[in-house]
């Protein structure tokens, strides 16, 4: 009887420490690293629209940051910076290389649009727009970034 009991024991810890080691693990995984400045590839060329992101930080899966996007030559400029602002327009959480961040335009302040961010190259992110700021913004639908 105590040797059925010891192995019942040790199968519960067993079982314990394994689920542990495996949600500590999932927890610790490396995230890819999206700080820095991005600028959206495509208007390399083309001036009349402009769009970056500057993530500041990143703190194991939480990002945040700014962006930039100048519309119509110049006319329309939605900007938020650490200078201007009192809270990042971008944040988000990181979970399987892919992050999920919320985003609030200078011209529409207390409304929000989600965005994905994954990478796709070493320094080259894509830029998915899953929810639109209700609205005007000058966010775009889809965008690839590279890292500048």
């Amino acid at each position: 009887m105590k040797r059925i009991f010891l192995i019942i024991i040790f199968a519960t810890i067993a079982v314990t420490d394994s689920s542990f080691l495996v949600v500590h693990d999932t927890i610790n995984q490396e995230q890819p690293n999206f700080k820095g400045e991005w600028e959206w590839l495509q208007n390399k060329e083309n001036n009349r629209y402009n769009f970056s992101l500057t993530i500041a930080s990143q703190i194991r899966n939480k990002i945040e940051g700014y962006h930039l996007a100048v519309s119509q030559g110049g006319r329309k400029i939605d900007y938020a910076s650490s200078d201007l602002w009192d809270h990042p327009s971008i944040k988000g959480k990181v979970f399987n290389g892919i992050a999920t961040i919320t985003f609030e335009s200078s011209f529409t302040l207390n409304k929000t649009g989600i965005a994905t961010l994954k990478f796709i190259a070493p320094d080259k992110i894509e830029w998915n727009t899953v929810k639109e700021i209700d609205g005007e913004n000058y966010f775009p639908n889809k965008a690839i970034l590279v890292r500048e």
